[in-house]
């Protein structure tokens, strides 16, 4: 695929917390314009919530085409813990619309 480098465009975040047992503490994105072809980095902080230690997971989905961006980011975090983590994608030809994902 031919990426267009010579325009910019923006990315629109939602975040949907699944399941009340993760809540996702921060996210990171870029909010001023980004040039197609350009790594861009999301970066967040989940808190596991819940009653006791289990596995949380965060996945980054593209809200046009439901496709998962990146992998699935996924640790075993004790009560009251955090994770962080990092997703570095490509900006495509297109103003992005992502959608932040947690769950436990």
């Amino acid at each position: 695929m031919v990426v267009d480098d010579s325009r910019e465009f923006t990315i629109t975040l939602a975040v949907v917390e699944k399941y009340p047992k993760a809540s996702i503490v921060s996210v990171d994105y870029p909010t001023t314009p980004v040039s197609a072809g350009a790594d861009v980095s999301v970066t967040f902080t989940l808190k596991n919530i819940g009653e006791a230690t289990g596995v949380i997971y965060a996945e980054l989905k593209d809200k046009d085409t439901g496709e998962i961006v990146g992998s699935r980011a996924q640790q075993s975090v004790a009560v009251g813990g955090t994770f962080s983590a990092k997703w570095t994608v490509t900006m495509p030809s297109k103003n992005w619309n992502l959608r932040l994902e947690a769950g436990h």
